[in-house]
């Protein structure tokens, strides 16, 4: 079995945009937004769970 080459170099590159993100921008969602929800695999919302960013 192999694995790709850069499996660990993605997984860093993820955290690191994360933690920008997390640092940089409020995240907020509309207090009555129910998502609509689809169930074909696992749950998802149909639209994609409109987040709305605000650099801070």
């Amino acid at each position: 079995m192999h694995k790709c080459i850069g499996l660990y170099f993605a997984g860093l590159e993820i955290k690191a945009i994360m933690h920008r993100l997390l640092r940089s921008y409020r995240w907020t969602v509309d207090a009555a937004y129910e998502p609509p929800m689809d169930h074909h695999s696992l749950p998802f919302p149909k639209d994609g769970l409109p987040v709305a960013l605000v650099r801070r």
